[in-house]
């Protein structure tokens, strides 16, 4: 309070104020001073006792996510002092850099959506140079992945911006590029003949389906968890119709593929006299199923993957090339391709082969075959560990015959026994040739996997609900259920053509106002597990 004024100072103005004895000041406060002080005191205090006994919620800016709530009280688990999050604290559980193919890191990203290796660092064609550059500096897990957003919130719904840094795609709704697979036409050939009209029409007729579309499905198999769908296999799909007990190949002549005087194939006897690893099944085939007669033999009937039929077509192979190498291991001949897409699997394949010849030669008696089957079993065991480390799976040498030799056929074949040959080798495969693709006397392989959609998670069980008829997106087939004849432009009646719907048919659902337009909607950033395979070969092509 201001002191009042003490008589006899006079006064001022007109109105005969009275001055104030004194000047007029604000009272001390300095308590103020001292309770701040201590409440500051008492705050740090607090602050060190939560420390201490373990709690660090008063310094967290909110509660973990549910997938990190036991680490809640434990701040260093992520944090180095009070620094944010670094990568290799995310990595102690989800993962380590350098073990493994490495799927956390931005060179993974770019690889593992391509359909062949590219060298480390490259910059993938739908990326902008920054994001080429990026892959060089690897950025915090946290700054996509942002914590203490509650018990609720979801790690994984990283926003646009993320994603568009390095894409310059815009909006789903503007500015994102067309599915590639309709914007260039791409086709994926399965090395398989199936022509839907046909397979469409006989299903329908045979199982009564009122409604065609039904028929898709039963090939089209839905996975166990609806998202796709099973691969064909020819016991469920195709034994009823095809290879029956009337089918057979045509009259061949009988001989030895690699004699030039009597050119041919070998005959079941010929095979059962020579028995060795690879060829013992000839010794339990019933001799009425290889008929000779006048110098020459067909087989009735044909199995799928008839052993006869693949032997004999392998050594048709070897004296086309030579030596085959691994490639003399598969039932199948493969192409660049699919050896830098699963060429792990090829090595796998060549493997299991090796092991059961080797317990083939088992039973045989002798010191010298036992000691060749000690020195196989360890360079078995010693290809097993390469192949579980990557190492050398995308070479094609092994496996495509004639890799690195030109003109590829071996040394001193005419042209007109190469010719001779193949017109064998197509002779012998007839059967095989209704549904096989067969080149250079090998049957090539199925490619049971779809390679279209690469960059993209569909998932089919999401979509069924809302639209429960498979024409809802498939446009282009309701020409095939209706049997309309096939034009020579009309590429949808093929099985390398996957009827694809264009963005367009998407954008019908997916907008801002509707079903979710996001990035992570559809693409993911860290490959998931079923691509670890692919990294593979892109550490092998890169020379990691």
């Amino acid at each position: 309070m201001a002191k009042k004024a003490r008589p006899g100072k006079g006064s001022f103005g007109g109105a005969r104020l009275p001055v104030a004895g004194a000047y007029v000041t604000r009272s001390p406060r300095r308590w103020l001073l001292g309770a701040g002080f201590a409440g500051c005191l008492g705050a740090l205090a607090w602050l060190g006792a939560s420390f201490a006994l373990g709690d660090r919620t008063p310094v967290s800016p909110g509660p973990l996510s549910s997938s990190h709530a036991n680490f809640e009280a434990n701040c260093g688990a992520c944090h180095g002092g009070f620094e944010a999050p670094a990568a290799a604290g995310c990595l102690a559980c989800h993962g380590r850099v350098g073990e493994g193919p490495e799927e956390y890191r931005y060179a993974a990203h770019y690889a593992y959506r391509r359909p062949a290796p590219v060298a480390a660092g490259a910059e993938a064609p739908t990326a902008t140079p920054a994001a080429a550059r990026a892959v060089g500096r690897e950025l915090p897990c946290a700054s996509c992945h942002a914590e203490h957003g509650g018990r609720r919130a979801a790690l994984t719904r990283v926003p646009d911006a993320r994603c568009t840094g390095c894409h310059a795609f815009g909006s789903f709704g503007g500015g994102h590029p067309e599915v590639e697979v309709i914007r260039d036409g791409l086709r994926d050939d399965p090395n398989l003949r199936f022509p839907h009209r046909i397979h469409v029409a006989e299903v329908t007729k045979r199982l009564g389906l009122g409604n065609p579309e039904r028929s898709c499905l039963q090939c089209h198999e839905p996975d166990d968890r609806g998202r796709g769908f099973r691969p064909l296999d020819f016991d469920r799909h195709c034994d009823a119709c095809h290879l029956t007990a009337t089918s057979a190949t045509p009259r061949l002549p009988a001989g030895d593929p690699a004699d030039p005087a009597r050119p041919g194939v070998l005959t079941l006897s010929a095979l059962q006299r020579e028995w060795g690893p690879g060829v013992r099944w000839a010794l339990f085939t019933n001799p009425d199923e290889v008929r000779e007669a006048g110098g020459t033999v067909a087989k009735r009937p044909v199995y799928h993957e008839d052993p006869w039929i693949l032997e004999n077509l392998r050594r048709i192979r070897a004296t086309l090339y030579g030596d085959l190498g691994l490639a003399a291991l598969l039932s199948t001949g493969v192409d660049e391709g699919t050896v830098l897409a699963g060429g792990d699997a090829l090595y796998r394949e060549a493997i299991a082969t090796l092991r059961e010849r080797a317990a083939e030669l088992r039973s045989l008696p002798g010191p010298e075959v036992q000691e060749e089957l000690r020195r196989l079993e360890e360079l078995l065991a010693v290809a097993e560990e390469r192949v579980e480390r990557g190492e050398g799976t995308a070479s094609t040498a092994p496996f495509v015959p004639g890799s690195g030799r030109q003109p590829g056929y071996a040394p001193g074949l005419s042209e007109e026994r190469v010719m001779e040959l193949k017109r064998l080798a197509l002779d012998l495969t007839e059967p095989c040739r209704q549904c096989h693709v067969v080149s250079d006397a090998a049957i090539q392989r199925v490619q049971k996997d779809q390679r279209t959609l690469i960059r993209a998670e569909f998932d089919h069980r999401a979509h069924i609900v809302q639209l429960p008829s498979c024409l809802g997106c498939h446009g282009a087939i309701p020409k095939i259920l209706a049997g309309e004849p096939k034009g020579e432009d009309d590429p949808t009646d093929a099985a390398e053509t996957h009827n694809l719907p264009a963005i367009a048919v998407c954008r019908e659902c997916h907008t801002p106002a509707g079903a979710s337009s996001a990035c992570v909607t559809c693409h993911q950033f860290h490959p998931g597990r079923s691509r670890h395979a692919g990294l593979v070969v892109y550490r092998s092509a890169a020379g990691d």
